[in-house]
């Protein structure tokens, strides 16, 4: 599926700041792209079946697709063309880095959508021998799109009931970022009802009125706020938290400020 949109941003800076849109020309056009969040199987066959041992999905190809945009045809005419300094320029904004950069696309179906990705090969398009567009091949860093980050915030007292919807497209647990901050309580936990009864726990923690723990849940991190006490590893039951597909329901114990701060995937390819 290609592109309907005119514009697109890349590292924040949108495209009209080069005179650029999104179009097809001549013999280039926005190539569409499968979707890799599909997954290749995993299995084995052995000669005495006639079924395959099936082990799962493997879901490590990086999302990848082209997109094609040159000189705004509102705002020039034949006569103009992309200098040297220009293709420079642009050059350096798309390729001139050595981490992933957020790309988003300007249509009203993705206006909450954005690609975390590196631009792995810019070609020149001309036309009537002089330079007019390009055709970029944009490798993202995982097999989907992403959502803009959205921040959830529950204040909890005692035993509190909170609803949490998980806005993913994709059938995979999803492993938010978190920040705790404790009013008075030295003891915190969460269970998902949604996902059974596996409880995420923090007891015994020191100074219950001055901490905020910081969770990245994904990939098993744990920060303090207090120097003191950096290591928060010790007091937790090592449990971390996930969220399934739609809505989880979850029990929060304790006086604190749960936030939630999530960047659900979805699949919407390229």
């Amino acid at each position: 599926m290609g592109f309907i949109g005119s514009y697109f941003s890349f590292d924040g800076i949108p495209c009209t700041e080069y005179g650029l849109l999104i179009y097809d020309m001549e013999n280039a056009s926005q190539g569409t792209s499968s979707f890799a969040s599909a997954g290749e199987i995993q299995e084995s066959w052995i000669s005495s079946r006639n079924k395959s041992f099936f082990y799962g999905l493997r879901k490590d190809q990086p999302l990848q697709f082209s997109i094609v945009f040159g000189i705004d045809p509102q705002t020039a005419d034949m006569n103009d063309y992309l200098d040297r300094y220009e293709i420079d320029a642009i050059g350096n904004w798309l390729t001139g880095h050595n981490k992933r950069k957020w790309l988003e696309i300007t249509q009203p179906d993705m206006e909450l959508v954005r690609y975390s990705c590196v631009i792995t090969d810019l070609t020149r398009i001309d036309h009537a021998w002089l330079p007019w567009a390009f055709s970029a091949t944009v490798t993202c860093g995982s097999s989907y799109g992403t959502m803009h980050p959205m921040n959830y915030r529950y204040e909890c007292s005692g035993i509190t009931p909170v609803k949490l919807f998980n806005r993913s497209t994709i059938n995979l647990d999803y492993y938010p970022k978190m920040t705790i901050e404790l009013n008075g309580s030295n003891t915190v936990s969460i269970v998902n009802q949604s996902v059974g009864a596996s409880e995420f726990k923090f007891e015994g923690l020191p100074r219950p009125q001055l901490l905020t723990i910081s969770i990245d849940n994904e990939n098993k991190i744990i920060k303090s706020s207090d120097s003191d006490y950096p290591n928060l590893y010790r007091y937790f039951n090592s449990n971390f938290l996930f969220l399934k597909r739609g809505t989880n329901k979850l029990l929060v114990t304790g006086d604190c400020v749960v936030n939630f701060m999530c960047e659900f995937p979805v699949n919407f390819g390229g």
